[in-house]
C-alpha cells in the first residue's frame, strides 16, 4: 500500500471552496462509464515489448490508442451535454467532470516547478484529503488554463491507466502519475494517450475546426494573421496558447480542416 506523502493542510480546494464530502448529483451514469471501460480490459500479449512487470496477471487497456482516447472523450462529452450540472456553460466544467467520477482537484503552490500536477488514487490516499479516495493536485503556480489541461490530462490517466487496470481494482494499491512540464518530455503511450484525451475534451475536434475557421476568415483573422486565431482560440477554449497550438498539429495528422 502507498503513500501520497503529503497532508491536506498543504493544499487548497481548486475552486476556492471547502469541499463538503458526498455529491448531491447522481454519479451513476459516471459509474457506468467506468463499468463499460472496464468491461474492455483485456490480457496482454506476452510479446508486446510494452508489457510491463505482472501484465500478465492483470487486464488493462494496453491497447487503446490516442485515438481510441479521442473517441471515449467524444462519448464522455455526449454524458456531459445530457448532465445539467455541466451543460450550462460553453467551456466544459472540468473540476466539476472530475468530480462526477468522485475525484476531488486541488492545487497547491509547493509543487516542483517541473511538476504541473499529479493524481493519486486509492491506497492511503482516503486519509490524507479528507476521505476523497482519489485526488488531483494542480501546481498552483500554474494558469488557470493549464491547469484545466492537467485535470483534463489526469482524469485521462484515472480512468485508461488507473480504472483501466484490473490491479487497481481492489483499491489497496496506490496508483499516482505526475504531470512532467514541458509537455515534450510526454513520449510514453499512456501520456499521449491522455494528452489527447485531454485535447479532446477541452477542445472538441468539431466544434475547434468551426471555431479556427471563423476566426480565420473574420476580418480581424484576415488582417492579423494566425497570432490572432491563436489567441482568439486559447481564449473560447480556455487553454494556453501552445495547448491550441499541437491541437493544430494532431488535427492536421488526422486530416485537417
Amino acid at each position: 500500500m502507498g503513500t501520497t506523502g503529503f497532508t491536506k493542510a498543504n493544499f487548497d480546494n481548486e475552486n476556492g471552496k471547502t469541499f463538503e464530502s458526498g455529491i448531491k448529483n447522481d454519479k451513476s451514469q459516471y459509474q457506468m462509464f467506468i463499468t463499460q471501460l472496464k468491461s474492455e480490459r483485456a490480457m496482454p500479449p506476452k510479446s508486446t515489448d510494452d508489457v510491463t512487470e505482472m501484465a500478465t496477471s492483470y487486464k488493462t487497456l494496453w491497447y487503446y490508442t490516442s485515438r481510441k482516447a479521442a473517441k471515449v472523450a467524444n462519448d464522455l462529452l455526449e454524458l456531459v451535454s445530457l448532465d445539467y450540472d455541466l451543460n450550462q456553460t460553453r467551456c466544459i466544467d472540468i473540476t466539476g467532470l472530475c468530480r462526477k467520477f468522485g475525484i476531488e482537484v486541488y492545487k497547491n503552490n509547493n509543487l516542483p516547478e517541473s511538476i504541473s500536477g499529479r493524481i493519486y488514487a486509492y491506497g492511503t490516499t482516503a486519509d490524507l484529503y479528507e476521505g476523497n479516495s482519489v485526488v488531483i493536485i494542480n501546481n498552483g503556480n500554474e494558469s488557470f488554463e493549464h491547469r484545466r489541461f492537467v485535470s483534463a490530462h489526469e482524469l485521462g490517466h484515472f480512468l485508461f491507466d488507473c480504472c483501466g487496470n484490473s490491479k487497481y481494482d481492489s483499491g489497496d494499491l496506490l496508483f499516482d502519475r505526475s504531470y512532467k512540464h514541458p509537455a515534450k518530455q510526454h513520449t510514453s503511450l499512456e501520456e499521449k494517450r491522455a494528452d489527447r484525451f485531454a485535447a479532446q475534451l477541452l477542445m472538441p475536434s468539431n466544434q475547434f475546426r468551426l471555431q479556427y475557421v471563423m476566426a480565420a476568415q473574420s476580418e480581424m483573422g484576415k488582417l492579423l494573421g494566425r497570432e490572432y486565431v491563436i489567441d482568439y482560440l486559447a481564449k473560447y477554449f480556455q487553454v494556453k496558447a501552445s495547448s491550441i497550438e499541437r491541437r493544430l498539429f494532431e488535427l492536421l495528422e488526422d486530416g485537417g480542416f
